[in-house]
């Protein structure tokens, strides 16, 4: 079960006392949000499998680049308060939900489940997949971007959580560099990259310069937490949250928020306190982000007997937070739920300003686009007039809106990527 508890600076038991004695006015606040806040114009959710940490890194990076929000599902059921979200809650006007991951991730089931919701709530249903991580990222590249500047490549071993908080999209690399990476650094105009832990591979910046892409960001992989962990790191962000973990474990996505972790220094797997700090320097590092205009911290653990400790530590440097336990991935669907509620004008106005920068990017490149999109279409069509008879309604609409011309260069290159991503693969 969930646990939520706010930090206040006069003590652990006085805060408690103040929100039980407050809960009947919270829940007329709430309701009131709900009725106030929709997200309007948000026309794009993410969804990404709880305990998936692949995907869920890179959605982390798409919401926190594009300002896309993220849900979180079950594997085998979609979850009803998930539904009930976008038909009539803060997303009800979305017009696309995109699931990333393939079937063993997010079942055929639950996908059927959301489309049948989807015809009642006004949306379409866009699964993105791929054989390995790195396939998932490139198609999300296709799908979402086109064009990109900037990418990150991260080696897995590497922490791929704080990469993504660079806010570009994440390409998880091994070391036997795949072709596919370089063929799309290539096709989608990226200039810049982010390397991860892969700064000592030779053959890697070799490939780069011929393709001459320039590295911006190069981190050592055992300098990843130190310097990823670093506000200076993100001066073009508007964060204004902390996120604090315990390290290893998959952080909820939190837009506009730094991502900081607290250890088990006993290290010896134990659902306890034992051996759980926050660092002794934390009051620095708070006030540190503070001047980067941190207003709050969102303490996690995934085991309520975890909270005493590091709650204590935070009451007593008199650093504000709130307090969230998750005992699973139920509770972890619900808390996304309501943080974004809590953060929908917030999530709104983020999903305006990076969807019309994408809007502008897709006009000035309209030229290389189209060139590209004819291209696509016409490899759609061959293969639409080889296997018209086994394809789905779905597919059918999806090709259909490809071809439209009646619709907006981006609908059109999204539909494209979706058909072949979707059918063709």
């Amino acid at each position: 079960m969930m646990l939520k508890k706010r930090g206040e600076t006069k003590g652990l038991f006085l805060s408690r006392f103040i929100v039980i004695l407050m809960i009947s006015c919270v829940f007329i606040v709430v309701v009131e949000a709900q009725e106030v806040e929709i997200a309007n114009d948000v026309t794009s959710v993410i969804l990404v499998e709880a305990g998936d940490s692949i995907d869920n890194a890179l959605a982390s990076a798409v919401s926190r680049d594009l300002g896309i929000p993220v849900l979180y599902t079950k594997s085998e059921e979609m979850p009803r308060e998930v539904i009930t979200e976008l038909q009539t809650g803060v997303y009800r006007n979305v017009q696309n939900v995109i699931l990333l991951g393939g079937e063993s991730v997010i079942s055929d089931k639950a996908e059927e489940s959301l489309r049948i919701s989807g015809i009642v709530g006004g949306f379409d249903v866009i699964r993105i997949r791929g054989l390995t991580g790195t396939d998932t990222a490139l198609n999300i590249i296709n799908y979402f971007y086109g064009h990109v500047d900037t990418v990150t490549l991260v080696e897995p071993d590497v922490d791929i959580y704080l990469s993504a908080q660079l806010s570009k999209p994440i390409i998880p690399i091994e070391k036997d560099l795949s072709e596919n990476v370089f063929d799309i650094l290539n096709s989608t105009g990226v200039e810049y990259v982010n390397i991860m832990g892969l700064s000592e591979d030779s053959s890697l910046k070799q490939r780069l310069t011929d393709l001459n892409v320039k590295i911006k960001k190069e981190v050592y992989s055992e300098e990843i937490e130190e310097k990823l962990q670093d506000p200076s790191m993100y001066l073009l962000q508007r964060n204004n949250k902390i996120l604090l973990v315990e390290k290893f474990t998959n952080p909820i996505t939190i837009q506009g928020s730094f991502l900081v972790y607290y250890e088990d220094e006993d290290n010896d797997g134990i659902e306890d306190n034992s051996g759980l700090r926050l660092d002794e320097d934390f009051s620095l590092i708070y006030k540190k982000y503070k001047g980067y205009g941190v207003e709050n911290v969102y303490f996690y653990s995934d085991d309520q007997r975890r909270l005493g400790e590091i709650e204590n530590s935070l009451f007593k440097k008199n650093i504000p937070f709130e307090a969230v336990s998750y005992e699973d991935s139920k509770d972890l669907i619900q808390n996304s739920l309501e943080l974004n509620k809590d953060f929908a004008k917030e999530i709104n106005q983020n999903f305006v300003d990076n969807n019309l920068r994408i809007q502008e990017q897709f006009e000035e490149d309209r030229e290389e686009f189209e060139k590209q999109l004819a291209f696509l279409i016409e490899q759609i069509k061959i293969f639409y007039r080889l296997q018209e008879d086994n394809l789905s309604p779905q597919a059918h609409i999806t090709m259909y809106e490809a071809l439209d011309s009646t619709n907006g260069l981006s609908a059109r290159w999204k539909s494209a990527q979706v058909f072949i991503n979707e059918y063709m693969s």
